[in-house]
């Protein structure tokens, strides 16, 4: 999520930082950065930051569709 304050940027090179950033991590990515570049896993979004009851924003948040998790 990035604000739109932030102005113009290059979502692909985005996307691309932040898979290469997460593919260094160990448990975080590894070998699964090129799968998720394939795939086209990550998206900017343009939003405020959500944030946490005691006011922190989170550096990634994960969405989840409505129809998974219940079973």
């Amino acid at each position: 999520m990035v604000r739109p304050g932030v102005g113009a940027l290059d979502e692909e090179e985005v996307c691309r930082k932040v898979i290469h950033f997460l593919s260094h991590i160990p448990r975080a990515g590894g070998p699964y950065g090129e799968i998720w570049r394939q795939g086209g896993t990550l998206m900017v979004r343009r939003a405020e930051p959500r944030t946490t009851r005691a006011g922190k924003a989170q550096p990634l948040h994960v969405e989840r569709s409505a129809a998974r998790g219940r079973g």
